[in-house]
């Protein structure tokens, strides 16, 4: 504190554009996700602060060194190109030169400009040894801007004349003259403490070897790509060539900017002087700025995928199903703004019903802007949709059953071309659901509801409820209320600590973020009255399983990365005399020469697609398959000789004794 004061009264210019700088930082950072249509004040308080900082700098000069502003303090300008800096980045939310960086980047960037501020002041750092982490810090900012300059290099001529008719292109060249102080930083420090040399190449030194590392298996990767592919062809697969590159590729950082590559990261594009071209829209995720991806596709040519192949192996690799579906309008303004869960619990009948509504804002500032809301939710096993919901003109609609032919159909007959108020229901494979929901305004809010009939799982003595989650519209300053009602007697009743009881047996629980902690209770014994649901009566009663004997003739094992050499080792020794297979392009016998190969080979896979419909005799045989959540789904394969063998072998039922192994 006596630091700050001393410097308030010693040099009360930079004292202010500090507090300048933070008042422009704040400012930018608690409006990061505002719209883009509403950010142009945001951009005009940090450009004034610039601007009024510049108007006092040039006074000081004037005023202390007349035309000779050579000899002001370099400390001083820092602060002014850093303001400039922040002003650009606010700038860029409406022009867009590059979109948002990735979260990597804004941390180096932060750090860029904290320690400039440091680095420009010298008296500031008052130990030795920061000094040197200091300066490790300076080489990054270096490069940073660096590469900052280079990038925006194609847009100087422009800008230069934009400078004379605006002012406000002055933020093309920002980047460039941050190099050129911060050269001058590192300079001037070294001629006091040569040995800050050392520490600054090192932070020069580093983002090259991560962009080396990173550009050398980019490089892999899309050759192990093209090699798969080249393979599946001259081997005449069964499978798409994606269904055999995302069963070797494995789900890295690398791989996943690969694919995602013109979806979600901006790519170079050496035919326009190394700008970024806009990315393709049928990826929904948020558009993001890499500079390791764009500097790698500068320097490496692209894998032999097309972008349907791409987003196929996203789905199966990364869990990006939600972002891949089709969509007929845009949904980029869309906002969750509420949801509201009225669960109700039946213990003795070991059910649940969820009723989930939630409320949908658009946020563009046209009033014409219609655009497509797209929901996935993901619900626990066993689950079924009861109802959904619209609410249309104030007025609740339900919704009815037919088929998905018909109801896709009449969903894109009426968003395609008549612009009338549907929503439509899916059920997806993996236990989730989606919903469309169209048109939704800038004149009104869009509601609606879906109700879920869940079983309780029963682990030991315990009921557990597993809350429903969705994908969707950003939802992160949508408030969640839920209200949970019990039937019946109920005992050790375990809910997470934001509820409340608000009468017997009644729970309420408010929270910014979606319920996902279980529910618990101890579980009484089944109802021996029935209930009944559209007209007919049920009755629960406990299951009991029935043992069999069975021996079989031989066993398959469907072998991929869930699989440990001890889990294999195990199931090998158990088969004892049994022959074993695995499928490795054709069903191969497990011999003690080629069992290591083999399964070094195959536990690389990420996920198996073991083709049942070639196991001779399948009432004798006992398949063996262990695997995770990385997997395509059956409607993913298409039309491929895979997919249509195994559902013409489904259509005729045939029994299989099939194990899986815990995971």
């Amino acid at each position: 504190m006596n630091q700050l004061n001393k410097l308030r009264s010693q040099d009360s210019l930079y004292f202010g554009g500090l507090i300048m700088v933070a008042i422009s930082a704040i400012t930018f950072g608690l409006t990061i996700n505002i719209e883009q249509e509403n950010s142009t004040g945001v951009f005009f308080v940090n450009y004034a602060l610039s601007a009024v900082y510049q108007i006092c700098l040039i006074v000081h000069l004037f005023s202390n060194y007349k035309w000779h502003w050579g000899q002001g303090k370099l400390h001083h300008t820092v602060l002014l190109l850093i303001l400039l800096f922040i002003s650009a980045f606010s700038l860029n939310r409406e022009m867009n030169v590059f979109d948002s960086s990735v979260t990597w980047c804004s941390i180096w960037i932060i750090l860029s400009v904290v320690t400039l501020i440091l680095a420009s002041n010298f008296k500031l750092v008052l130990l030795q040894k920061f000094r040197y982490v200091l300066f490790f810090f300076v080489g990054l900012a270096l490069m940073l801007f660096i590469y900052y300059s280079i990038f925006l290099f194609p847009l100087y001529f422009i800008s230069l004349i934009g400078l004379v008719a605006l002012g406000i292109s002055i933020h093309t060249y920002v980047p460039l003259f941050l190099t050129i102080i911060t050269i001058a930083l590192i300079t001037k420090a070294i001629r006091i403490d040569r040995k800050l040399w050392y520490p600054t190449a090192a932070g020069c030194l580093l983002p090259l070897i991560v962009l080396t590392f990173f550009s050398l298996k980019w490089q892999q990767t899309s050759e192990k790509i093209n090699s798969i592919i080249n393979r599946n062809s001259l081997n005449d697969s069964k499978l798409p060539a994606w269904v055999e590159v995302a069963q070797q590729l494995e789900p890295t950082f690398v791989t996943e900017r690969l694919l995602k590559t013109g979806f979600v990261y901006h790519e170079a594009d050496i035919d326009h002087l190394f700008l970024v071209g806009m990315p393709n829209r049928s990826f929904d995720e948020k558009q993001q700025h890499d500079p390791l991806v764009v500097i790698a596709t500068l320097l490496f040519k692209k894998p032999n995928l097309d972008e349907k192949e791409r987003i196929n192996i996203l789905k199966s690799l990364h869990r990006a199903r939600h972002q891949a579906q089709e969509r007929l309008w845009a949904g980029d303004h869309l906002e969750t703004i509420s949801t509201i869960n009225n669960i109700r619990l039946f213990p003795a009948y070991r059910m649940a019903y969820t009723e989930k509504t939630v409320m949908i804002k658009n946020n563009a500032k046209s009033s014409w802007s219609s655009q497509e809301a797209i929901y996935t939710f993901n619900l626990s096993e066993g689950s079924v949709v009861s109802s959904l919901s619209l609410w249309i003109a104030g007025k609740e609609e339900k919704s009815r059953l037919t088929t998905k032919a018909k109801a896709d159909s009449a969903y894109n007959t009426i968003v395609g071309v008549e612009q009338r108020d549907p929503s439509v229901i899916h059920w997806q494979e993996g236990n989730t659901i989606t919903v469309r929901i169209f048109p939704c305004t800038p004149k009104e809010n869009r509601k609606f509801k879906i109700g879920v009939t869940s079983p309780l799982r029963k682990e030991g003595k315990q009921l557990i409820y597993q809350p429903i989650f969705f994908e969707g519209p950003v939802a992160s300053n949508a408030l969640e209320t839920t209200q949970l009602t019990c039937s019946g007697k109920i005992t050790g009743l375990k809910l997470p600590k934001s509820f409340k009881e608000i009468d017997r047996n009644v729970y309420l629980s408010e929270e910014k973020q979606q319920l996902n902690a279980s529910i618990s209770c101890l579980a009484p014994p089944l109802s021996t009255a029935a209930f009944s649901f559209a007209g007919s009566s049920y009755q629960l009663a406990n299951y009991n399983k029935k043992y069999n004997s069975f021996s079989p003739d031989c066993i398959y094992l469907d072998i991929n990365r869930s699989w440990s050499k001890a889990e294999f080792d195990s199931v090998c020794m158990m088969a004892q005399e049994k022959p074993v297979y695995v499928f490795d392009r054709a069903m191969i016998k497990l011999t003690p020469q080629n069992r290591e190969e083999l399964f070094n080979k195959l536990s690389g896979y990420t996920f198996s697609l073991f083709p049942i419909q070639e196991i001779s005799a399948p009432e004798k045989t006992l398949l063996v398959s262990k695997g995770g959540v990385q997997t395509p789904n059956l409607n993913d394969l298409g039309d491929s000789h895979f997919s249509k063998e195994l559902v013409n072998y489904l259509k005729v039922p045939k029994q299989i004794h099939f194990l899986t192994w815990d995971y």
